[in-house]
């Protein structure tokens, strides 16, 4: 049942390119676009994943022992929010000066058309996403909730090839990348109060405010810079920055305890 599972995340996450080869003519110049960013996107999708798959023996050995999970379970939900934030702000406040530094002015997009910098904005939003669907999953897993988790993923996978059916003829790229969105908001809203109610978690609310600060700060600084990140030298400095700027912010906010002590 698991691979059900896997099976239909990989059809709502990768099935729009073929269906753009199928449904559009112009298929070579719009998985040009696209499958740059999706490329980028699985970058972000794993995050989460290598995260939970090194949380996973610890908190399913405490769950067999009957011990409270829910301290564990809050951090490490706490964390991938951090990781998402940080994806989700850099690729849609920085998506242009990054699709520019990482490929060729060909790929962005002008007044008559969307261009590369146009998906990447708009998959920013999966990719935050992707983190408490992932979360879900996972705890549904060590539940073994295995048919909750296998309905409410072919729904998503369903309606994933239903919207995107509808929408690639008429917006090519650009309504699989709103498809994208809407299935995964449609996934978090079902799984995860799902895996709430399967293992409830913890978290102080002090941290929230952490975190809430930390993201803010970031957005602000992001988007401060972006009018500056005209050419490939000013964004490589930027992004130099920008690293030692959020490990500052990590600092002050307070959220490195999350990290350092996520087993606790």
């Amino acid at each position: 049942p698991y691979g059900m599972a896997f099976l239909c995340m990989a059809l709502y996450r990768q099935l729009d390119v073929t269906l753009i080869a199928l449904l559009r003519d112009d298929y070579e110049l719009q998985n040009a676009y696209y499958g740059f960013v999706l490329r980028m996107a699985e970058m972000g999708y794993l995050i989460p994943t290598f995260l939970l798959n090194s949380t996973l023996p610890i908190l399913s050995e405490r769950h067999s022992r009957g011990e409270d999970t829910r301290t564990l379970l809050g951090k490490t939900f706490l964390m991938i929010l951090t990781l998402g934030s940080i994806s989700f702000l850099f690729a849609a406040l920085w998506s242009r000066p990054l699709i520019q530094l990482l490929t060729t002015d060909a790929y962005l997009s002008t007044v008559a058309r969307p261009g590369s910098d146009t998906a990447l904005r708009l998959i920013s939003v999966p990719i935050f996403l992707n983190g408490i669907i992932a979360y879900s999953f996972y705890v549904l897993l060590i539940k073994h909730e295995w048919r909750r988790l296998v309905h409410i993923l072919l729904i998503g996978a369903s309606a994933s090839i239903a919207l995107n059916i509808w929408l690639i003829p008429q917006f090519g790229f650009v309504g699989a990348a709103w498809t994208s969105i809407i299935i995964h908001l449609i996934l978090v809203l079902l799984l995860f109060p799902q895996g709430l109610r399967s293992m409830p978690m913890s978290i102080p609310h002090n941290y929230w405010i952490r975190w809430g600060a930390f993201s803010a700060l970031l957005a602000a600084a992001l988007w401060t810079y972006q009018p500056f990140l005209t050419n490939e030298f000013a964004t490589i400095f930027a992004l130099i920055s920008m690293t030692a700027f959020m490990g500052v912010l990590i600092l002050l906010s307070g959220l490195q305890r999350v990290f350092l002590h996520k087993a606790e």
